[in-house]
């Protein structure tokens, strides 16, 4: 007994020690500005499209207003200005990058409230405005929060500050995502449109909370060692030399390349996913449970989802999510197949450990194929 104690003891000391450093205080400010980056891109990109395929605006419309979220990949052109630009009275009263932070989270805030409440089965060209608005503000916000996070973890912690980053940029999106349209929609709170986009506005706070909490940036102090500068030598200072001297970086354009051709997949794959859902004719509490993360939750008790959570801790971790990814596709081509059959199927095939059913790889991916022929899913 006094054996098991002591080992019982010694693993929770040890999850103490691996979870201590992101529970530090910087670190735990970049998960808060994480949280505010992530939320704008999921609302205007899933939520959006989910939003106009429900009101019923025609698809080619749909594929143009995705379009409108171009100042996410145009945000370069400015980044230079944003890094450089003093803002009258709030550069002094916070520093550089708060003062910029604090005025494009509370113009973002208005912004997305005002698309909430833009009827865009009646007023699309005001739907269009506000959306272009919303990405330019949301796209702007990023590149503060980049380079204020970066500044603001020491190096010791700059890892645990970018892990605690991504959590939380994903957790802002889930809440973009899926709180949204719960709060919207009549099978959740049935809030509507306007109240749920103006109450998901709220996640800027974390983000501002976080600026208050961790302080100016280290770039203040380079602006102030910096002299008064004439048009000329400020532009060539703030433009033009940033992208000179990237440029002439080995392998620059190989970079630019795969920034430019990594995620073309799920550009072309995910654009269009949602109002697919809608097409098809899923509830919204179906499209809930299907959401990436969100089905397990939906499903607790259910022997098969418990077996599926633990097998997802124990043995496939990150991967489990592509295969749930890739389920959700399945059924989705699939419309006589609901997403639930193809859920529990999956979570059924999961359950047995390796070592108990060592081809359980193979029989993953022969459930998938499966499950696009007619009748191929039997519970």
């Amino acid at each position: 007994m006094a054996g098991t104690e002591r080992l019982e003891g010694e693993r929770r000391r040890g999850f103490a020690e691996t979870m201590g450093p992101y529970l530090r205080p910087r670190p735990l400010a970049a998960l808060l500005l994480g949280i505010s980056s992530g939320f704008p891109l999921a609302l205007l990109l899933g939520t959006m499209t989910f939003w106009l395929a429900k009101v019923g605006i025609e698809k080619k419309t749909i594929g143009f207003a995705i379009g409108l979220t171009t100042p996410y990949t145009l945000k370069f052109l400015w980044a230079p200005l944003i890094d450089r630009l003093k803002l009258p009275v709030l550069t002094r009263l916070f520093g550089q990058r708060r003062s910029w932070l604090f005025l494009i989270q509370a113009l973002l805030f208005a912004s997305v409230w005002m698309l909430g409440a833009s009827q865009p089965e009646l007023h699309l060209g005001v739907f269009a405005f506000w959306a272009i608005v919303t990405a330019f503000l949301a796209a702007t916000q990023d590149i503060v929060i980049d380079a204020y996070r970066i500044e603001i973890l020491p190096e010791a912690e700059l890892p645990h500050g970018t892990a605690n980053n991504q959590f939380g940029y994903r957790l802002g999106a889930f809440i973009a995502g899926v709180g949204t349209i719960a709060m919207a929609s009549p099978e959740g709170l049935g809030l509507g449109w306007a109240m749920a986009y103006g109450l998901t506005g709220l996640c800027v706070l974390p983000g501002a909370l976080a600026a208050f909490w961790a302080g100016p940036g280290l770039h203040d102090r380079v602006l102030e060692r910096e002299p008064g500068q004439r048009a000329g030598a400020w532009l060539e200072t703030t433009l033009i030399g940033p992208f000179r001297e990237f440029l002439q970086r080995r392998g620059a354009v190989l970079i630019l390349l795969f920034v430019l051709i990594y995620k073309l997949g799920d550009a072309m794959g995910q654009s269009m996913l949602n109002p697919m859902i809608v097409e098809l004719g899923f509830s919204d509490t179906e499209f809930l449970a299907i959401k990436p993360g969100l089905a397990p939750a939906l499903h607790s008790g259910d022997p098969a989802f418990d077996g599926l959570s633990g097998y997802l801790l124990e043995k496939l971790g990150p991967a489990l999510g592509s295969l749930l990814d890739a389920a959700t596709a399945a059924g989705e081509i699939r419309a006589d197949v609901s997403p639930q059959d193809l859920l529990y199927a999956v979570a059924k095939l999961c359950a047995p450990l390796p070592d108990e059913e060592p081809d359980y790889g193979r029989r993953m991916v022969a459930l998938l194929v499966d499950g696009l022929r007619p009748g191929g899913i039997q519970r």
